[in-house]
């Protein structure tokens, strides 16, 4: 239980990315809030808005029990210390603030930078270049489509993104 107390007492200043936040209890919370959702960034919103969720309808600090033995109490910390409830909600609302960012990034620069922040800098990379490829694989396949908003999609609805043909003066 003390890595836990740890991991979610970092100075407001400064918080902790969340790949270093790994413990049982987030675990066990975002396992409980994945409903599945088909992407990563679903995963992500859908996890945070249960947290939130939890949250707002709790009385005091929310109750996690271990799911592989119902009698541990993985958040016995935050009923004996309420300020690690706190950091925990400061924590969570950071976090949100910081993923919201994220889904509304309009550029890769951008987007390397709040990523960074949260997961690291080789996970921001690779997160990345997989969205890159992810892109290129739809617009091979003519499924990469463009709403009038400017908005890339593969939604029905939305004009095809057509293969770049002009390859400079020949």
């Amino acid at each position: 239980m003390g890595t836990v107390l740890l991991t979610i007492s970092q100075p407001a200043s400064k918080p902790v990315p969340a790949y270093q936040r790994t413990c049982p209890l987030t675990r066990t919370l975002a396992g409980q809030g994945y409903t599945g959702a088909m992407s990563t960034a679903g995963t992500m919103s859908e996890v945070l808005q249960y947290l939130r969720d939890r949250v707002a309808a709790a009385t005091g600090p929310i109750e996690v029990r271990n799911p592989a033995n119902d009698d541990e109490l993985l958040s016995e910390q935050w009923e004996k210390s309420p300020a690690a409830y706190r950091e925990f909600n400061r924590w969570l609302a950071w976090f949100t603030n910081e993923w919201s960012q994220v889904m509304a990034a309009q550029r890769v620069p951008e987007l390397h930078r709040l990523l960074s922040t949260l997961f690291g800098e080789d996970v921001a990379i690779d997160a990345i270049k997989k969205h890159a490829a992810q892109t290129m694989d739809l617009r091979r396949s003519s499924q990469l489509k463009v709403q009038s908003s400017g908005a890339m999609t593969s939604a029905a609805g939305a004009a095809v993104v057509r293969a770049n043909t002009f390859y400079g003066d020949e």
